[in-house]
């Protein structure tokens, strides 16, 4: 049954919800995240809904009330929200071993919640959201400091142990980290997974020759597998190299460099910015344990290695792959989430 926004503040929630996912109407149970909503968009909500209302809305509101029922509520009785800690707990319930996902460089763990909802009742699941989202906070500058932030939140949380890491594409360096942090700390860490996470370290520390020859060489392969995921993903791989064009000319015309404050967008640059240095500046050693590889099945972007994404190297124990229905981003969505978590979950099991 469709409920329509009926209070002054739903209905205006709800305009800017519909502008921003673009969606002609949203049911006031609706739930931001699940409807397409995402960190930067969460941003980008709460100051329109500040400059409408008038209301300052520290944006951990919209990750804690996300209907425009829920949030309605938290608006009109100016409530703020319970913490402003990078832990978001996602699927708090149960005993088994925690799951922590830690988020990629969109600073989302809000798009977890679609995969945390299938897995078994009795497994607790929570995202890491990146410090400083909130505008108060500053923003960590190296990988160090980024785990051990995390863990500090995930120990208050879980004093005892043990504790299950996965990280999502540039997601997967923290959660790396963090591992190693913990194992040296003696705690036990069950699972150690990558989501579609690729390893680019190594090129980084190459000299300037070595890295312009490998860049050329690897032209004609790349050339290959665009050709080849043209035949077999026609549509996603125009979308995806349209994206790509339209990036490399922006940043040759400088149009990257313009940005909007009213959104939120130049926070996210600057925690960005922030986490770029902090992988730039990461040594990385063979870590002491295995990692589970969650690779997707369409792939739309070139890599070098295919097979691995570059994690074997850092490994003392092996990769597990497991393959994941869907691309980088889709994997996440309806109707890959379900069966990503079904994977996931087994692989957890039997960690």
């Amino acid at each position: 049954v469709y409920v329509s926004p009926v209070t002054e503040i739903q209905k205006q929630i709800a305009v800017i919800w519909c502008e921003l996912l673009n969606l002609k109407e949203m049911r006031i149970r609706d739930d931001f995240f699940e409807s397409g909503g995402h960190s930067l968009l969460a941003i980008q909500a709460v100051a329109r809904l500040e400059k409408v209302t008038g209301k300052q809305i520290p944006v951990e509101t919209l990750f804690q009330a996300p209907t425009i029922e829920q949030l309605a509520v938290m608006v009109t009785l100016g409530a703020k929200p319970a913490s402003v800690n990078a832990l978001v707990p996602l699927k708090p319930g149960g005993t088994s071993t925690p799951l922590y996902i830690v988020h990629g460089y969109d600073m989302n763990v809000m798009s977890f919640s679609a995969v945390a909802k299938y897995m078994d009742p009795d497994q607790p699941v929570f995202g890491l959201q990146a410090k400083g989202l909130n505008n108060i906070d500053e923003p960590l500058g190296t990988m160090e400091e980024i785990a051990k932030e995390y863990i500090d939140e995930m120990l208050i949380q879980n004093p005892s142990g043990g504790f299950a890491l996965a990280g999502y594409s540039f997601g997967g360096y923290i959660a790396f980290e963090m591992a190693r942090q913990l194992k040296a700390m003696g705690k036990r860490v069950k699972m150690l997974a990558m989501f579609d996470a690729y390893v680019y370290n190594e090129d980084d520390y190459n000299p300037g020759a070595v890295k312009l020859g490998r860049k050329i060489f690897r032209q004609f392969p790349k050339a290959l597998f665009i050709l080849n995921s043209f035949i077999k993903h026609p549509k996603e791989t125009i979308e995806y190299q349209s994206f790509i064009i339209g990036q490399r000319f922006n940043s040759l015309t400088g149009n990257n460099d313009i940005k909007d404050t009213e959104s939120g967008d130049s926070n996210i640059d600057k925690i960005g910015e922030r986490y770029e240095c902090a992988y730039r500046n990461y040594k990385m050693m063979p870590y002491d344990g295995a990692i589970d590889l969650f690779r997707v099945t369409t792939r739309l972007y070139y890599l070098d290695d295919l097979k691995y994404l570059g994690w074997k190297p850092y490994s003392k124990r092996g990769i597990r792959i497991h393959e994941i229905p869907g691309d980088h981003k889709t994997f996440l969505q309806a109707p890959n989430n379900r069966e990503f978590a079904r994977i996931l979950q087994k692989a957890l099991n039997s960690a």
